[in-house]
């Protein structure tokens, strides 16, 4: 019988070559067989990358890859604010994100969503359940205003040729000599015409008369 815990010279002095042979032959079958039987151990996905030091040789690090967010859809009163967030990120991670798109300090948001916690969210709980495109309430007051994304311009900020130019205001009219208020309806009327303005910046400087004179009319109406 072949014993493993004996050395090789003593097992050779009492069997032959041919046991010997059959016997490591059969161990190499278990080993191969034990090996096949093992399932092999799953890693979790890793980005390799290289870093390079001055005076000294490369050496690649392996680093876990990141999952990547998703986007959810803020409901702060009558504003749908877009917030991405990931699956490992932290509740304090997404009141900060809220903090710079709302205004509203950390501790005053409350924040709820059907299905993802119970409740208002708390720096505990986990956002693993959030799903895409889900829509969370924000509750909460901003201690700073978010200026706009577009600029509000007040018309009374405006230039007289602007106000006249944007039609929220009355143009400036003819003044009435006595019996011209039918040639100045007229007047504006053919105002109003883009061919005929057109002509008449062309064509006016050649005609001091006529042309030239209402082209300049027209354009001193325009900047009133």
């Amino acid at each position: 019988r072949f014993d493993r815990g004996r050395s090789r010279w003593t097992l050779r002095a009492r069997i032959g070559k041919d046991a010997v042979e059959a016997v490591l032959q059969h161990l190499l079958f278990e080993a191969r067989a034990t090996t096949q039987q093992r399932a092999p151990v799953q890693e979790p996905p890793v980005k390799t990358t290289t870093r390079v030091d001055c005076g000294a040789p490369s050496r690649v690090v392996r680093e876990p890859t990141k999952m990547a967010g998703i986007m959810i859809n803020i409901k702060w009163g009558k504003e749908q604010i877009p917030a991405s967030v990931a699956p490992t990120d932290t509740p304090a991670k997404l009141f900060e994100q809220l903090e710079q798109k709302t205004g509203v300090p950390v501790a005053r948001q409350k924040l709820m969503a059907k299905g993802a916690w119970r409740g208002v969210l708390k720096e505990n709980m986990s956002l693993a359940d959030l799903k895409p495109n889900q829509n969370v309430t924000l509750m909460g007051t901003a201690e700073r205003l978010v200026e706009p994304a577009t600029k509000t311009v007040f018309i009374e900020d405006l230039k007289e040729e602007d106000k006249a130019k944007s039609g929220m205001c009355l143009p400036a009219g003819f003044a009435n000599l006595g019996n011209t208020c039918y040639m100045n309806s007229t007047l504006q009327c053919l105002r109003a015409v883009p061919e005929l303005r057109e002509s008449l910046e062309k064509n006016g400087a050649a005609d001091q008369e006529l042309a030239g004179a209402l082209a300049a009319t027209y354009r001193d109406l325009d900047a009133t």
